[in-house]
């Protein structure tokens, strides 16, 4: 290979070898090459580096810390810097740096610049050498070993600093600095409002400086380094200030100063600007470093922080008076129960703190007015009380805290005297956010000021406080019980726990559990005894989730182990309640799954028992002989009733009194023959000796027993007749004991609800229906041809009986469809009714206990936010309640001879369903009230008018967006006939749902969303037809929906 063709390739691949980094930079900064060795040094993706201008790729490895130590300014003029050096003069730079890395690590590198042109092209090639002997930053730890030993003889100095010292030590740390750092002056500035002064400052001898002067004489130059403080571009940088490239003004000042340079830092302290350090210097030649930028701010920010400790020190020993003053107030304050002496107390207070003459406070929005006075040389008596109450309010109340000094005081006149105000803090007592009354103070000896504000503040805070615990205290003892009481009789489990301990059980969840309350709140107790081994995986999972801030769903089903190790499948609804101090709290609801399923399973059991009687009375009403059909209806009887043997008996003693059984049929799931039951002697012993069963069977009552209960369980039954249940279902034809079905158990206790024991019953009816068929039968054919007219007779009477036997069928495929349409009707009422009640009763129950913990915190705010909660939610269930009585009443015929017709104020009525409504509207709705009525009293059903109104514009309410109107009006249709509209600007009624919004349960397809019943309009539209009246409603998507409806009244004329 020729030496002067080598490839491009040969070159690429030594300089990926090569154990320095190498980089191209153009004309834009842009890095349009590097080596592998870059990603090394760099430890940066070799792709992701070309991406990158150089001066980005330094931008890097700033300290955080110390972001000036490789200053950002001079990254971004990099670029012109190297291109002047290696294109103007036309020689290859140098320079060090250090590198820094997130983890505390650093690289110092030692970097080369040369010049690259390529077909008039300019580029620089940069090569990258670590310095790994250390060189750099030997140097910069020796600059700061230095550095840091003056820091710590400054720092000792302020150690132990009194207030009087500050400003001899502080004048002595600039002074250390200053020699330090071969500086010739150094001046600390402060900033406020916009304002900066020459706080500290110190010159050496080789400027000639007179330090008072220069604090007060060179305006300009001292707001002209601030104009640097405050550049934003400058706030975490630093300035270097030549003599040579400043403002002629300031060149004026810097050369009678004789000042060469100024090098200024802003000083940051609490994330705020403090101020800044200006560094002068008389010597042309002296330059700074980045390091010196670094040193210098840590070096003032210890003296502001010893500065801020002493101001602090001074305001704490304020402050001290202050918390001694209102933790005297606080202790008596809120344990007083009387309000008049709370109010002494609070003024008694404001005139040691404030040394004020006049001083007026005035509760309201009470039980009861009180206000009282304090005068320091005025005998005031109630009237004139009175009198200061009326002017207070006419010219100094305010929504919020006020305070003015006259120059001329105001008068108030009494009634003898003339009270004079020379200067006054209004301040209005308030309980989260309702106005409940005012204080006032006056005439102090100096002026009021903006830190007034401040102490009278947290007074009143304390006032505040005693004043809601006042208001609670009633109110919590009545609701106290109240909602305990809803809480301890709740149908389902509850509970609340925290860090997998129970805090509170209700009865339901001991008695669901089987364990005692003192067991499950024993700080002994494992909550894991509680839930099955297989369940405890999803237990730990949900644990982890929590901790990692994931989203979980509320409700999740497990298996959980009774105290008797019994196992159950439940459904828990788990609510996470985050309080103060990163407290977590459970609330859980469980949902025997167990139970519900065995309930369905026992509805369905019921549903197929009464299918399977149908199916047997049609057979019977075919086919007369009901002993060949029987053996059908016994099989199907078998296998819905989960039983090992059904048999049908037949008594053939013609004695009611005594038993003598023949197994006609039977069917079962095990071996056995007939004679097995009727020849067992224990069997006929419980027949024959048992007075109570026999005599139960021949009235013709159900009769189950089981083994277990049996007063004589002793008795050794034969292994081929062993049972846990028996089930004795007598047939009766006309009331006479003709045998029975029997239905035994072998593994299991039957369990029969009343509706299957009712079904049984129905079927024993139909089986003696079809016995008394057989019997007519037997009798038609044995009669004589001669005795036509008794077979006449005999015949009508059979006809009767079919008759009635076609009527029983009737009666029982009604009675089976009814009671089907119920179950659906009441499963689905039931769930609706559980759903709404469950979200206002879960609050009701993280209140109350939240409640418990802030009156043992003695937190009022927090214990009267929940008590409004309680009674919200409480406002919710009532109104749930009533539409659900109202429901009721309103499906009785003879609800208009309950009803009851009186006179009322419409627009009062009205009125009040609407303050009731935005109690508990978190929407902030606009109501619009019109009565276009000369006369507002009419006389209707007052109660049934009011559901109507009530739940009109709670729907509005609740089917309409924030803040949007709603519009009520009242007008006159005819004489002694009115029309009321409730109109809002909610989403409208789609289509599909208008032709079924005033049916009972149903609920739209945009209320998914939306908490209801789908009982307001069935009860608007009832109630309304009720009294008389008519309704129509109008609705667009979007636009909203208008209710409008009719109704005749009297009118009564006052």
């Amino acid at each position: 290979m020729n030496k002067n063709s080598i490839s491009i390739n040969i070159f690429e691949q030594f300089f990926q070898h090569s154990q320095e980094a190498l980089l191209i930079i153009d004309k834009e900064c842009n890095i349009i090459y590097c080596n592998n060795f870059a990603e090394n040094l760099f430890e940066i993706p070799v792709d992701t580096i070309k991406r990158l201008k150089i001066q980005e790729l330094f931008v890097k490895f700033v300290n955080q810390n110390n972001k000036d130590y490789l200053n950002e300014k001079f990254v971004e003029n990099l670029y012109q810097n190297l291109f002047n050096i290696t294109h103007v003069n036309e020689q290859p730079a140098t320079s060090e740096y250090t590198l820094f890395f997130g983890d505390s690590r650093t690289k110092n590198i030692y970097v080369i610049y040369y010049p690259i042109i390529e077909n008039e092209n300019q580029y620089i090639g940069v090569i990258i050498k670590e310095d790994k002997s250390n060189k750099l930053l030997r140097l910069n730890l020796e600059y700061r070993k230095n550095f840091e030993k003056l820091l710590s003889e400054i720092a000792q100095d302020f150690t132990s600093l009194e207030t009087y010292e500050l400003e001899d030590k502080t004048l002595n740390a600039l002074k250390k600095f200053c020699y330090f750092a071969n500086a010739d002056g150094i001046v600390l500035y402060t900033v406020s409002n916009g304002i900066v002064s020459p706080e500290y400052a110190f010159f050496a001898n080789t400027l000639q400086i007179n330090v008072n002067k220069f604090k007060e004489k060179i305006d300009n130059i001292h707001q002209w380094i601030y104009s640097f403080f405050k550049n934003s571009n400058f706030i975490t940088g630093n300035f270097l200030v030549n003599y040579e490239n400043t403002s002629p003004e300031v060149r004026k000042y810097m050369k009678l100063l004789g000042l060469s340079n100024i090098f200024i830092v802003p000083v940051i302290y609490d994330n705020e600007l403090y101020g800044g350090i200006a560094i002068f210097n008389a010597m042309l030649d002296s330059s700074w470093r980045n390091e010196d930028s670094a040193l210098l701010r840590t070096f003032s920010n210890i003296l502001v922080s010893a500065i801020d400790r002493v101001n602090k020190e001074i305001q704490l020993q304020n402050e001290v008076k202050v918390n001694i003053n209102v933790a005297s107030i606080s202790n008596y304050v809120i344990n007083e129960t009387e309000l008049h002496k709370i109010c002494q107390l609070v003024l008694y207070s404001f005139s040691n703190l404030f040394a004020n003459h006049f001083s007026f406070l005035t509760l309201f929005n009470l039980e009861e007015q009180v206000s009282v006075v304090f005068h320091s040389y005025l005998e005031l008596d109630q009237n004139a009380i009175s009198l200061i109450d009326i002017t207070i309010r006419k010219k100094f109340a305010n929504d919020s805290y006020i305070y003015d000094n006259f120059n001329t005081p105001v008068q108030i006149q009494l009634n003898d005297n003339v009270l004079a105000i020379e200067n006054y803090l209004y301040a209005p007592v308030e309980i989260e956010g309702v106005n409940f009354g005012y204080l006032f103070l006056a005439n102090k000896d100096s002026k009021f000021h903006q830190k007034d504000i401040k102490i009278l503040t947290r007074i009143l805070n304390v006032l505040s406080l005693a004043l809601n615990r006042h208001i609670i205290r009633t109110k919590l003892i009545e609701s106290e019980k109240k909602y305990y009481s809803l809480l301890e009789n709740a149908n389902d489990p509850m509970f609340i726990m925290k860090d997998h301990k129970f805090l509170y059980v209700n009865p339901k969840f001991c008695e669901f559990s089987g364990y005692t309350k003192d067991e499950i709140l024993s700080p002994a107790f494992d909550y894991f005894e509680l839930i099955e081994e297989s369940s405890r995986p999803i237990i730990r999972k949900r644990a982890l989730d929590l901790q990692e801030g994931k989203s979980l769903p509320t409700s999740f089903e497990l298996s959980v182990r009774r105290k008797d190790g019994e196992i159950r499948n439940v459904l828990l609804s788990e609510i996470s309640i985050n309080e103060p101090c990163d407290l977590h709290y459970f609330i859980g609801i469980v949902d025997d799954l167990t139970t519900t399923k065995r309930l369905h399973k026992i509805i369905s059991r019921k549903d197929e028992i009464l299918e399977t009687i149908s199916q047997a009375a049609e057979q019977f009403l075919i086919e007369p002989n009901w002993r060949a059909k029987i053996k059908v209806s016994l099989d199907r009887l078998l296998s819905i009733t989960d039983s090992s043997v059904v048999y049908l008996f037949e008594n053939i003693s013609e004695n009611q009194d005594t038993f003598d059984l023949r197994c006609l049929n039977y069917s079962s799931l095990i071996d056995i023959t007939n004679e097995q039951l009727c020849t067992s002697p224990e069997f006929k012993y419980i027949l024959t000796e048992n007075r109570n069963i026999k005599n139960k069977l021949i009235s013709g009552e159900i009769v189950v027993i089981h083994y277990d209960e049996l007063p004589y369980n002793d008795l050794n039954f034969p292994a081929n007749f062993h049972f846990t249940s028996l089930t004795f279902i007598p047939i009766t034809p006309y009331n006479k004991f003709w045998g029975f079905f029997l239905i035994r158990n072998v593994e299991t206790k039957q369990q029969w609800i009343q509706q299957e024991i009712d079904a049984l019953e129905v079927a024993a009816r139909i089986f003696s229906a079809a016995i008394i068929n057989e019997q007519n039968e037997k009798a038609l054919k044995s009669m004589n041809i001669e005795l036509e007219e008794r077979v006449r007779l005999r015949t009508a009477e059979l006809e009767d009986a079919l008759e009635e036997l076609r009527i029983a069928k009737d009666e029982l495929q009604s009675a089976y469809l009814k009671e089907k349409e119920f179950s659906e009707l009441r499963a689905r009422f039931l769930k609706m009714i559980s759903e709404e009640y469950r979200s206002p009763l879960t609050v009701m129950l993280t209140s109350l206990f939240l409640m418990e913990l802030a009156i043992v915190k003695n937190d009022l705010s927090t214990l009267s936010k929940h008590v409004d909660r309680i009674r919200i939610a409480a406002r919710q269930m009532t109104h749930l309640l009533d539409n659900v009585l109202v429901t009721g009443h309103l499906s009785e015929e003879e609800v208009l001879s309950e009803v009851h017709f009186s006179p009322f104020n419409v627009a009062k009525l009205i009125e009040n369903v609407v303050d009731e409504i935005k109690a508990i509207d978190q929407y902030h709705h606009n109501f619009q009230i019109s009565i276009d009525l000369q006369n507002p009293m009419i006389v209707t059903e007052e109660n049934l008018f009011k559901t109507i109104m009530m739940n009109l514009v709670t729907n509005a309410v609740q089917y309409s967006p924030m803040n949007t109107d709603v519009n009520i009006s009242v007008g006159l249709v005819e004489d002694n006939v009115i029309f009321v509209q409730v109109k809002d600007q909610g989403f409208g009624i789609p289509e599909n749902d208008k032709k079924h919004i005033f049916e009972q349960f149903y609920r739209g397809e945009n209320s998914e969303s939306i908490q209801g019943t789908g009982l307001g309009l069935y009860i608007v539209k009832n109630a309304i037809e009720k009294l008389g009246g008519e309704i129509s409603f109008h609705s667009e998507l979007g636009v909203g929906t208008s209710f409008t409806f009719s109704l005749p009244v009297h009118f009564i004329h006052t």
